[in-house]
């Protein structure tokens, strides 16, 4: 489970979810919702701190609206959020 004091919080339809970016290595972006399997997607991270998502055109930061944006993608590509399982893991 996310720490609720780190992660932010979006909703999509309905359902709210909670994210982070993880500082450990290249940066991990961590969304789950209550009970279900995590999504994690790897981040390519530049030196001053921004991250390439696999939506961006340019590095920037990790905004509600790519995950808003990244979630759908997952769901489109399999992944069960509110299903109890092992992590989701987003590939480009």
């Amino acid at each position: 489970m996310l720490p609720r004091n780190r992660a932010r919080t979006v909703s999509v339809d309905g359902a709210k979810y909670r994210w982070l970016v993880s500082d450990a290595g290249t940066g991990l972006l961590l969304v789950e919702r209550d009970g279900g399997a995590r999504l994690e997607i790897t981040l390519m991270r530049e030196i001053d701190g921004t991250y390439w998502t696999p939506l961006a055109k340019s590095p920037g930061p990790v905004t509600p609206g790519i995950v808003v944006g990244l979630i759908a993608i997952a769901r489109a590509r399999g992944w069960e959020p509110a299903v109890p399982g092992p992590p989701f893991r987003l590939r480009e």
